[in-house]
């Protein structure tokens, strides 16, 4: 068979030239895929993903892919992983190892590769017969917790043993009738805008009409039409907020012939006519940082750019990506600010919103590129710099409003809570892990809610509100409280370390953990200060503190 080969300078590489070391392998089963932190993590090495039984989806970065027995996937190192069960008898093998490579031509000293692909440059395979993947996968498990030294060196050979045996029985995965769907849907997201029937897509599927309508509404939670309409109308608003064409113009270009028509399915979606939606958007708005969203978002603006990132600003990805025209860079968003700028200059911008904790070479570019330039004080608080946005957009009125309906639920969450628990003069603590380290870790969105909206006293000494320094398992116990809010950064590494903690007898010994009265935060929205994230994290709070524990 053709061995994969990837170019290193002037030369191709065979699989025979890279160095491998096996790091670890790892099962989840469908309780773990639906219910653990394995949800769109990070990974800083390879991770080879093995279905030993039943089917799941895996998410890496933005791309979906089926699993099922006997199929392989990998992810790359610096790229996000995720996972959801499709059958409740899924178990997967993760299992993440390194690649090696020589250096330049002369030089003999190795490096890291980032680059290694399976056969065919494919991401995801068949493997048959499946039952000899499967058995090898068991032995490395096996033979990994071993303490024994030579069994740790068997590992190696073992996991090159099941590379080989992948690069020697691998095959693109035929078409079944779960990934026939995704094609289709595919084929849906990429031509929505031409003519499309029931009919012709069921022919895509090789199904017929009646039984591919059912299983595309069971699969996907609504029909093969209303998705084709979805897509459609998102498109529209995407255009609307151009400004560059008439409406029977946009009609056309998303696929609809009649200019009425559109008119009454976009205002039957969305509540609004296509006229004034656009009237909405007249002003091209840019958030230069993803915590301008969490501002503009109370504010009913939605701006012509952002930062968004299928994992990094997830929510906002999810929910706002295809009404945003331009997303720039978020990861590394320090590094790549100038790449940032670059992709701003041509949108000829009305206003730019950015905090004003960024560096002053930033502050002198970005007013190159827009007349006007609005800098959010970090020596306010979310509210005020709110007020302070809402003025600077001459929309005072729907910060205030806002502002009012924030604190009926407040009001509204704190009744909630009352009866499941009475938390009122309670007193908690905040960590964040990060690798194999824990940190006292209190910001200014997370004491806003604990503390000001919710009522939460600080165990911290001294009663102190905001806080940001290292602990260990002994001053935990120590510290008298009723109960702790946790955040674990989602990568391997601190997620590998959080598996091992939370079998830690020392850490079991805690009160509050003893008591199970620890709660899991996520980074998003605890690690921004905005107001929508305020309104995000009290809502997380409050169904976490209403949830009915023994």
């Amino acid at each position: 068979m053709e061995h994969e080969r990837l170019d290193n300078g002037n030369r191709d590489i065979g699989i025979h030239e890279y160095l491998f070391r096996f790091r670890s392998i790892e099962t989840v089963n469908q309780v773990q895929v639906n219910h653990s932190p394995f949800h769109q993590q990070l990974v800083f090495s390879y991770v080879l993903v093995v279905t030993a039984a039943g089917e799941a989806r895996m998410m890496i970065d933005s791309d979906h892919y089926e699993m099922r027995r006997g199929s392989v996937c990998l992810i790359k190192p610096e790229h996000t992983l995720g996972s959801e069960a499709l059958s409740e008898d899924v178990t997967l093998y993760l299992i993440r190892f390194d690649v090696y490579g020589s250096g330049e031509e002369g030089n003999d000293l190795l490096k890291d590769v980032k680059s290694f692909d399976l056969p065919q440059a494919a991401r995801e395979l068949m493997i048959s017969p499946p039952d000899k993947l499967v058995a090898l996968c068991e032995e490395l498990y096996r033979t990994s917790r071993s303490e024994d030294e030579l069994s740790r060196f068997k590992c190696q050979i073992d996991f090159q043993s099941l590379l080989y045996f992948i690069q020697l029985n691998s095959r693109i995965r035929q078409v079944s009738t779960d990934s026939a769907l995704e094609q289709v849907k595919k084929y849906v997201e990429e031509q929505y805008t031409e003519p499309l029937t029931v009919h012709q897509l069921a022919h895509m599927a090789e199904l017929s009409s009646n039984y591919f309508v059912d299983l595309f509404k069971k699969r996907f939670g609504r029909s093969v039409m209303d998705y084709v309409a979805e897509l459609r109308l998102q498109e529209a608003k995407r255009l609307l907020s151009l400004r560059e064409w008439k409406l029977r113009d946009i009609a056309n270009r998303v696929g609809y012939g009649d200019e009425f028509y559109f008119s009454r399915k976009f205002k039957k979606q969305y509540g609004i006519s296509p006229k004034t939606y656009m009237k909405s958007r007249t002003r091209k708005l840019i958030a230069y940082e993803p915590a301008v969203l969490g501002y503009l978002i109370p504010l009913r603006f939605l701006p012509y750019a952002a930062p968004l990132h299928p994992k990094w600003t997830e929510y906002y990805y999810r929910n706002y990506r295809n009404e945003i025209p331009t997303h720039t860079h978020v990861t590394n968003f320090h590094q790549v600010w100038e790449s940032n700028l670059q992709l701003l200059k041509p949108l000829l911008a009305d206003i730019v919103i950015a905090s004003d904790e960024i560096r002053e070479e930033e502050k002198r570019l970005l007013a190159t590129i827009a007349p006007r330039i609005c800098y959010l004080s970090s020596t306010l608080t979310w509210r005020e710099q709110l007020r302070y946005l809402g003025d600077q957009l001459g929309e005072k009125w729907k910060a205030e409003k806002w502002l009012e309906e924030y604190d009926h639920k407040v009001s509204s969450c704190r009744e909630q809570i009352q009866i499941s628990q009475a938390i009122t003069g309670k007193r908690f603590i905040s960590l964040r892990m990060a690798e194999d380290r824990l940190y006292l870790y209190c910001n200014r969105g997370m004491s806003h809610v604990l503390n000001e909206d919710l009522g939460l006293l600080s165990a911290h000494r001294d009663e102190v509100t905001l806080y940001d320094e290292n602990t260990t398992l002994e001053e935990l116990a120590r510290i008298r409280t009723d109960m702790i809010f946790l955040l674990v950064r989602q990568d391997s590494e601190t997620l590998d370390s959080w598996k091992k903690l939370q079998n830690d007898p020392a850490w079991m010994r805690i009160d509050a953990v003893k008591r199970n009265r620890l709660y899991i935060l996520t980074s998003d929205p605890w690690r921004e200060y905005s107001a929508h994230a305020q309104l995000r994290m009290l809502e997380q709070a409050t169904q976490l503190l209403s949830e009915d524990r023994p």
